[in-house]
């Protein structure tokens, strides 16, 4: 059975993180006249002072720099996400401080669970259409594996959380790499963006990327980590994905590396990705596909219980909780039967054999018969019709 055949609902696909094999409903991705409106809105949503949220008490934040390289740039976004006209001079390192302000500014940053609804990562995607939008998948790649230019110190002072922008240190401000549930998204919203273009288009940006592709070469962490995520975003075209599992086939693996769940949605097919989970994991458990499991799905179809199915088994069940929700929708398409209703719309109607006699009876209907029929007459013997005509005798005077 194939992705386009499967059941899907409105509720399943929203649980994917841009569609490789798109449907007439899915969402679209934003204009960069609409994405820049989302990013003021979630900009204008900041805590402007101490607020009780549940259990947590939240301070405004303040973003701070002496660190020269990024003064004007901070200066520039702050000013900007005060306004509804969308900035035009967009350049790689004033993007990575917006990333970094929109990102900091959001109350419910620290809830992962979010992001297992569409509506949890809006903000990455408002941010990719902005960037993508505007000027293309080039310039937005750029954006997404830039290598850090600065760091962050943070300080609690005058009913402020301060962020202070500094040189760069052992732990810089990067979006290909870090805590899952901050950078991951902007990746997702890529490959929505990605989706959402036209077969001609996609060939046109994929073109211009070719030399920014070509950058990343080998399987070094820092290397590996962006190019499992540029197989991921790009996967409609599945050899950027082969490419890289071909060389993890051939490589000695110390570990299995961290970034590797993003091509198990990306490649040619469901035994492609099979082929590359037993090579770097054995029998052993594999990295699991985190938010990733219906995206599996809807890359390959019912082929993809294959690969769920070497997720499940290994750990508690509230960690597997998505591989067995994704293996369910895929079991439950292939073993389903036609419903009774829609067997009975679908079958012929059957029609009663008629025979010669049956069919004369048919085409005269008895009531029509006793009305068309000739009257009967009496039959009228010859002393009879003498009596009739006989002249009546005349009574004695």
């Amino acid at each position: 059975m194939t992705t386009a055949t499967l059941p899907w609902t409105k509720v399943h696909r929203l649980k994917l993180h841009g569609p490789r094999n798109r449907h007439a409903s899915d969402p679209l991705a934003a204009t960069p006249d609409d994405a820049w409106l989302q990013l003021t809105a979630i900009y204008a949503q900041r805590v402007k002072k101490e607020t009780q949220l549940g259990p947590r008490v939240l301070f405004p934040r303040r973003f701070v720099t002496k660190f020269k390289p990024v003064r004007s740039c901070l200066a520039a976004v702050l000013a900007e996400l005060e306004r509804p006209e969308r900035p035009q001079d967009l350049d790689v390192l004033k993007e990575l401080v917006r990333a970094y302000v929109l990102e900091h500014i959001r109350t419910d940053s620290n809830d992962p669970t979010l992001l297992d609804r569409w509506g949890g990562w809006r903000h990455a995607r408002a941010l990719v259409d902005f960037w993508a939008g505007s000027k293309g998948l080039a310039f937005c790649l750029e954006v997404l594996t830039s290598p850090g230019q600065f760091s962050l110190e943070y300080e609690r002072s005058e009913g402020f959380f301060d962020c202070e922008l500094v040189a760069p240190n052992d732990d810089t401000w990067v979006l290909y790499d870090g805590v899952h549930n901050v950078t991951s998204p902007l990746w997702w919203a890529l490959r929505v963006w990605v989706s959402s273009l036209p077969d001609d288009a996609f060939a046109r940006e994929l073109a211009a990327a070719r030399p920014l592709l070509a950058r990343w070469k080998g399987l070094g962490p820092h290397v590996l980590n962006i190019r499992c995520r540029v197989a991921f975003a790009l996967s409609r075209d599945p050899s950027i994905a082969e490419a890289v599992k071909a060389e993890l086939m051939q490589s000695a693996l110390d570990e299995s590396p961290d970034p590797l769940p993003f091509l198990y949605p990306a490649l040619l097919d469901a035994n492609s990705a099979v082929e590359l989970i037993t090579r770097v994991f054995g029998e052993g458990t594999p990295r699991r596909p985190l938010w990733l499991s219906f995206d599996i799905v809807d890359a390959y179809g019912t082929d993809a219980a294959d690969i769920l199915r070497r997720m499940i088994g290994h750990s508690a069940k509230q960690y597997e909780r998505r591989e067995l929700a994704a293996l369910e929708f895929v079991e439950r398409a292939a073993s389903a039967k036609p419903s009774a209703k829609k067997a009975a719309k679908t079958a012929p109607k059957k029609t009663a054999k008629v025979t010669p006699a049956k069919k004369i009876a048919k085409a005269t209907p008895a009531k029509k018969a006793t009305k068309t029929a000739p009257k009967k007459t009496a039959k009228v013997t010859p002393a009879k019709k003498a009596a009739k005509t006989a002249p009546k005798k005349k009574p004695p005077k």
